[in-house]
């Protein structure tokens, strides 16, 4: 039976009722923003303002991930035009078909009492050998490093519940913004990933107290 989460919270909190700072608010307080500023720029540049540019993709990873959510849950497919969500959830469903996996529990919101944290797990998986998988689903152009780090924070937060290891290693599929196409990896495990995860942690708390210092 897949256990379904109460998806994403407006905010993370600690058994002691801290606000703890989420998984993607963390790494993206160190993100390089080149390649962000290029886009706006390029945008821009079109005649199309920041909302405008944002949007489409926007919009197609939320069809997709829903159209995937509604398939793992045995519920009734969205009402989906667009050609480029269509095209990604047709690929995904043959790769999903052909994978062997199975799903133990999708949209689960946790938070780390230990290293004060929170985050949602887009999916935890069983393989054909009885191993527990973490998946993730990205819309986007190309893999980043950034994904590693979510998926390596997930799993300790899955770890950290459960107690249970995620020996089946972790699944990433991205969607094209662009074409539709996917991108599947398997990552045994995403050890450098999460030591550097957990220095971002401490450098978060740090560069709070540095910001505020410079007040």
């Amino acid at each position: 039976m897949t256990v379904r989460g109460e998806g994403r919270p407006k905010g993370y909190f600690t058994a002691d009722g801290e606000r703890v700072p989420g998984v993607t608010t963390i790494t993206g307080r160190f993100k390089e923003s080149g390649g962000l500023l290029y886009w706006a720029n390029q945008e821009g540049l079109a005649g199309r303002t920041l909302q405008e540019a944002r949007e489409p993709a926007t919009s197609t990873g939320h069809l997709v991930h829903s159209m995937v959510e509604a398939k793992l849950h045995g519920q009734p497919l969205p009402d989906v035009t667009s050609l480029e969500a269509l095209s990604s959830y047709r690929a995904w469903l043959e790769w999903w078909e052909g994978s062997r996996l199975e799903v133990v529990a999708t949209e689960i919101p946790l938070v780390s009492e230990e290293h004060r944290f929170g985050g949602t797990i887009d999916t935890i998986l069983r393989d054909g050998k009885s191993r527990l998988c973490l998946g993730d689903w990205k819309t986007s152009n190309a893999i980043y490093g950034d994904y590693l780090l979510q998926m390596a924070a997930y799993a300790l937060l899955w770890e950290e519940r459960d107690q249970a290891p995620l020996d089946g290693g972790f699944h990433l599929v991205r969607f094209s913004k662009e074409h539709g196409d996917l991108e599947h990896r398997h990552y045994s495990h995403l050890d450098e990933a999460r030591e550097l995860f957990l220095l971002l942690r401490r450098c978060y708390d740090l560069d709070k107290l540095v910001q505020k210092r410079a007040k």
